[in-house]
């Protein structure tokens, strides 16, 4: 699992809600 981590030293920020999330997320393109 990947975690995101911003600022030095590194502190993690946030965590993906789900263990696929390029799966899960909505990639619609609205026009």
């Amino acid at each position: 699992m990947n975690t995101t981590v911003a600022g030095v030293p590194a502190v993690a920020v946030g965590k993906p809600s789900s263990d696929a999330p390029a799966i899960t997320v909505d990639h619609t393109i609205e026009d």
